[in-house]
């Protein structure tokens, strides 16, 4: 049997197979996202040091109304699959933001949670987004359109490696879902 270019699966650190042109929510583990997502460096890697996209959700899920913690927590999850790509690469490829969308909304299926994602969710992002860029860039605090006039939050953020990131992204997870109602895996209300 022969390599098949057509071949839209990928496996993960748990063994499972994710079909990108086809996620099926029952696909995704919260361990496999969390792995991906820690091992995957924010900006591209252009930073002073590395700084993982989970350690990032998690910062996000700590910014906006609890109502919407646990989505902010996953708000990033497709890039555990299909890694993060900066923002004008990833505004040059509409197939890549097309795979994105599919893989987001079966996660958000997956953990019960409304998709499209509410407003505030993209604030916070916005706003951890402008404190990376001062804390963990050479660019600092020069002016950067995308950001427009979002101010970054009033701490400084120190790195975690990859062990650290995951252990903090599946803590968060766990104290969100604590506090969540599930019945057969579909959220239904907070406790």
């Amino acid at each position: 049997m022969g390599y098949s270019a057509q071949r839209t699966e990928i496996s993960t650190h748990s063994g499972r197979y994710v079909d990108l042109a086809n996620p099926q929510p029952e696909s995704f583990l919260i361990e496999d996202i969390a792995r991906g997502l820690s091992n995957t460096c924010r900006f591209g890697g252009q930073c002073s040091q590395f700084y993982s996209v989970a350690q990032h959700s998690v910062l996000v899920s700590h910014l906006v109304p609890k109502q919407h913690q646990m989505a902010a927590l996953l708000h990033d999850g497709s890039e555990g699959y299909a890694p993060d790509l900066q923002t004008p690469l990833k505004a040059m490829l509409p197939e890549f933001k097309a795979i994105e969308e599919r893989v987001q909304a079966a996660i958000f299926k997956r953990f019960g949670l409304p998709y499209p994602m509410d407003a505030s969710i993209k604030e916070a992002d916005q706003k951890a987004l402008a404190t990376e860029r001062r804390d963990l860039t050479p660019w600092g605090e020069d002016y950067w359109p995308l950001l427009g006039d979002v101010k970054p939050l009033p701490f400084k953020i120190t790195a975690m490696n990859p062990q650290e990131a995951f252990s903090a992204f599946m803590d968060r997870f766990y104290e969100l879902a604590d506090t969540l109602i599930f019945d057969n895996q579909s959220r239904i209300g907070y406790a």
